[in-house]
């Protein structure tokens, strides 16, 4: 197989993600069309591009990027498993781990794509924290955006109010100073 099969074979793989709807809307019941998990790295892509060039971010915004688009790949597999599941961190994390080593097959890329997803999990780095809460962050956008539109202020507040508390957890631990642009 040439490079280029091997990336629109991954590519047909991942691709997937537009159908797949963000299990924590459906499970909240948010009426009308639900935001896929494609449209929240979109999402997520184009916030840190804004935010990067207006605040002047010293973080890698290529890295971020990559790790933004790349995040959800085992999703393209194993769905959006959210903690209603009530599956184990380590359990989760092995089952996104094997989807997106399964995923990526051959790929030249594999082993970075691996290693940025596992930076993004381990949340050691400058950028993995800030992807990490823009993640959250997105999540909060969309809440308010689902309160405005189907008036659901409950799901808004539950998103606000796990936020909060996230950051406040993190600001307990280095905060990166990017990090503290995203809070409400």
């Amino acid at each position: 197989m040439s490079k280029i099969d091997e990336s629109i074979s991954v590519y047909k793989k991942i691709n997937v993600l537009k159908d797949i709807n963000r299990q924590g809307w459906v499970d909240r019941e948010v009426p009308g069309r639900i935001e896929s998990v494609a449209e929240h790295c979109f999402a997520m892509s184009n916030l840190a591009i804004l935010i990067n060039l207006q605040c002047n971010l010293n973080l890698d915004l290529a890295k971020m990027l990559t790790m933004i688009n790349t995040h959800e790949y085992g999703e393209a597999k194993i769905g959006d498993i959210t903690p209603k599941a009530k599956i184990k961190k380590e359990e989760k994390y092995n089952m996104e781990l094997d989807a997106i080593v399964e995923i990526l097959g051959n790929h030249t890329g594999r082993l970075s794509i691996i290693e940025l997803w596992k930076e993004f999990e381990a949340q050691q780095t400058d950028e993995a924290i800030f992807v990490m809460l823009l993640d959250k962050f997105q999540s909060v956008l969309q809440a308010r955006e689902y309160a405005e539109k189907y008036n659901r202020i409950e799901v808004y507040d539950e998103f606000a109010n796990y936020y909060i508390g996230l950051l406040e957890k993190k600001s307990q631990e280095k905060l990166p100073e990017s990090a503290k642009l995203l809070s409400l």
